[in-house]
């Protein structure tokens, strides 16, 4: 019995110096809570920044370090482990700061209610809000109605594509998050159901995707542009002489109707006569209103240009162009005395090029008329307007 337990403690003691002698020592630290893998088996885990001693058995072993924490990173590395050694391994996981919100508004303001939009401005007057953010922010809104009544609404949108981004309705208190995909402009607008104004209070926040653009500017400002847009496209025509007028029935005048769009400041429309049908069909290819309007306003001096920087078109023979209402065009196509404009009318024109600050919005004529007895005349026009448009911009340092 004695010879057996002699005999069994020697394998023991044989065993662990066999082992002892296969042995290494892995020491392994990582920044961040981690799993650790040797050959695809868990064995054990790392807190951060703490070494922690793992035994192995000696030869080629592949070593996984996986993190704990959202989101989850993965450290690989092929060991080759000698028999009594011991390898210190250190691993670096990404660590994303944490980023508080960053207030952007607190407003308290009033939705319209459905009577007095209607009896104000229509849809127009619903309070919209316009914001910058940056790619990878999240946009957080909390909202609180101050009455509970009526049925509320709100959308959130990219601009100027009014792409909708999230949307809401019949709610009185929200708190959303949304995220932001692409650098820009984003609007925030309500509405509501009820008869009569609703209060609404509303704190408006971001939260970074990184350290760098904490220091992103929200702010949105206005900017005005102005553009040419053809309101009347070159066109040439032929007027009859007064005696063709009264003797053969032919027409003694034309008459152009015409709409300046409402966002024009002003307007101008050029003109040339002649009694060569060649030359004014030469001069129509050179009339370049547009252009030439559109070159300035995308220089200096802008909109400020002066009239005699256009150039001129060519003319040799005369006409009388009157500027009407609509209230006169009747009058003065039934060759009664009616009553013109002057500051769009001239008499006695062989060409040239008018300005005119008036008469936005409001349907108005060119009344064109031959003055020669004898012979008829050609005649080519172009109107131009310029607007204004208005357009939001992400303010500077963006």
């Amino acid at each position: 019995m004695m010879r057996f337990r002699i005999l069994l403690l020697a394998l023991v003691l044989n065993y662990h110096l066999g082992f002892s002698q296969d042995s290494a020592t892995l020491i392994l630290v990582a920044n961040k809570n981690a799993d650790v893998f040797i050959d695809g088996t868990n064995i054990g885990m790392l807190s951060p920044n703490k070494p922690q001693k793992f035994d192995a058995v000696s030869g080629e072993h592949y070593l996984q370090i996986i993190s704990k924490e959202s989101p989850t990173e993965e450290k690989n590395e092929i060991l080759s482990l000698d028999a009594g050694s011991q390898k210190v391994l250190k691993f670096n996981f990404d660590i994303k700061e944490t980023i508080q919100p960053i207030p952007i508004a607190e407003l308290n303001f009033d939705i319209p209610g459905i009577l007095l939009s209607d009896a104000e401005s229509g849809s127009n007057n619903k309070p919209v809000f316009y914001y910058a953010l940056d790619a990878g922010d999240q946009l957080i809104i909390n909202l609180k109605m101050s009455n509970k009544n009526g049925s509320n609404s709100t959308k959130v949108f990219s601009y100027p594509d009014g792409n909708i981004l999230f949307s809401k309705d019949d709610f009185q208190d929200l708190n959303q998050k949304i995220n932001i995909d692409k650098k820009g402009i984003y609007g925030i607008s309500f509405a509501t159901s009820h008869s009569f104004n609703r209060n609404m209070k509303m704190k408006v926040t971001r939260v970074p995707s990184s350290k760098e653009s904490v220091q992103f500017n929200t702010k949105v400002v206005s900017k005005e542009y102005y553009n040419a847009v053809t309101v009347q496209s070159p066109q040439a025509f032929y007027i009859n002489s007064e005696s063709n007028a009264a003797f053969k029935n032919g027409k003694s005048k034309v008459f152009i109707p015409f709409t300046i769009p409402e966002n024009a400041v002003k307007w101008y429309y050029t003109f040339s006569a002649t009694r060569d049908k060649d030359k004014i069909n030469e001069s129509l290819k050179n009339f370049n209103l547009l252009s030439e309007i559109t070159k300035y306003l995308n220089s200096k001096p802008g909109i400020s240009f002066a009239l005699n920087m256009i150039n001129q078109p060519p003319g040799s023979d005369y006409c009388d162009i009157y500027l009407i209402d609509h209230e006169n065009l009747s009058l003065s196509q039934n060759d009664q005395a009616f009553s013109y404009l002057p500051v769009g009318s001239r008499v006695n024109y062989k060409s040239g090029t008018v300005e005119v600050k008036e008469f936005i919005n409001t349907p108005m004529y060119l009344a064109i008329n031959n003055p020669d007895f004898s012979h008829g005349i050609n005649v080519s026009i172009e109107i131009v307007a310029i607007v204004k448009e208005t357009q939001l911009e992400m303010a500077e340092n963006q």
